[in-house]
C-alpha cells in the first residue's frame, strides 16, 4: 500500500478530479485508515457497460472476480469513500465507481488512497476508465472487452491488452502529462493511431508508417485492436509481449 503524499498543489488536484468526472463534495481531516469491501452482482445483465473514475490515488484493475465486481478499497479520507453504483435495464447494466471530488486539502497530511477492483470475466463489458494523478495498473487480459477508453492525467498507467480476446474491439487513450505503456500481444493484431501532443512514443517491435503503428499479427489475426491513442506532452510506450 502507498501514500498519495501531499505533494500536488490543491489547485491542480482539484483540476484532475473534475477531470476525472468526480462530483464536488466537502472536506474532512485525515483519520483512521479503513478498508471496505464491496460486491456487486451481474443481476441478470447480458452485457455490461463500466465507468471508473478516479482523481487522485492508486488503482489496481483486473479480472478474476466470481460475481460481476470484487472491490476493495482503503482510504483515511471519510469524504473520499468511494461512490458505487449498479443497475440493470433491458438486458445491460450499468456499473459506475467514482471518486468524490473535493473543495481543499488539509494543510499537512498523507492522504491514502488505494482501489482494488476485480471484474468478472465471462460477460461482455466496455468500460471507460478516468484518472488523474497517482499510479494505475489496468490488467484487462481476463476481462471480455468490447470496448475501452482511458483517459490519464498527470500519473503513470499500465494497460494490459494481452488477452485471448473472442471478437476485434476499438481502444481509445487519451494521455496527459503523465506515462501510459501498453501492454499488446504477439498474437493479436494491433493498429496504434498516435495524434497530437508533443510528448514521444517509444514502439519496439512495431512497424511505423507515419503516426501508426502496426505488429507483425495485424492484417491476418483473427482478432485485431484498433487503438487510437490521444497524446499529450507525456510518454507514450508500446509493448509486445507472447
Amino acid at each position: 500500500m502507498r501514500r498519495l503524499v501531499r505533494s500536488l498543489a490543491a489547485a491542480a488536484l482539484l483540476a484532475l478530479l473534475a477531470g476525472a468526472g468526480c462530483r464536488s463534495v466537502g472536506f474532512s481531516e485525515v483519520g483512521p485508515t479503513q478498508t471496505v469491501q464491496e460486491t456487486i452482482e451481474l443481476q441478470g445483465a447480458e452485457v455490461v457497460a463500466g465507468t471508473i473514475a478516479m482523481g487522485a490515488g492508486e488503482l489496481s484493475l483486473s479480472g478474476g472476480a466470481s460475481s460481476l465486481m470484487d472491490a476493495s478499497f482503503t482510504y483515511n479520507l471519510e469524504d473520499w469513500a468511494p461512490e458505487v453504483s449498479y443497475s440493470v435495464s433491458d438486458g445491460q447494466g450499468d456499473l459506475v465507481v467514482r471518486q468524490p471530488e473535493t473543495e481543499a486539502l488539509p494543510e499537512t497530511a498523507n492522504v491514502e488512497y488505494d482501489w482494488d477492483i476485480r471484474l468478472g470475466e465471462d460477460v461482455p463489458m466496455a468500460l471507460d476508465v478516468s484518472l488523474g494523478a497517482g499510479t494505475s495498473n489496468l490488467d484487462l487480459s481476463q476481462i471480455n472487452l468490447r470496448g475501452l477508453r482511458v483517459q490519464v492525467g498527470a500519473g503513470e498507467a499500465i494497460i494490459i491488452l494481452t488477452g485471448d480476446y473472442e471478437r476485434s474491439f476499438d481502444v481509445s487513450v487519451s494521455g496527459g502529462v503523465g506515462e501510459v505503456t501498453l501492454l499488446l500481444s504477439n498474437d493479436v493484431g494491433a493498429r496504434v493511431t498516435v495524434r497530437g501532443g508533443l510528448g514521444s512514443v517509444e514502439a519496439a517491435g512495431f512497424t511505423q508508417d507515419g503516426s501508426v503503428y502496426t505488429n507483425d499479427a495485424y492484417g491476418t489475426a483473427d482478432v485485431s485492436l484498433n487503438i487510437i491513442v490521444e497524446g499529450g506532452v507525456g510518454q507514450i510506450n508500446l509493448q509486445l509481449v507472447e
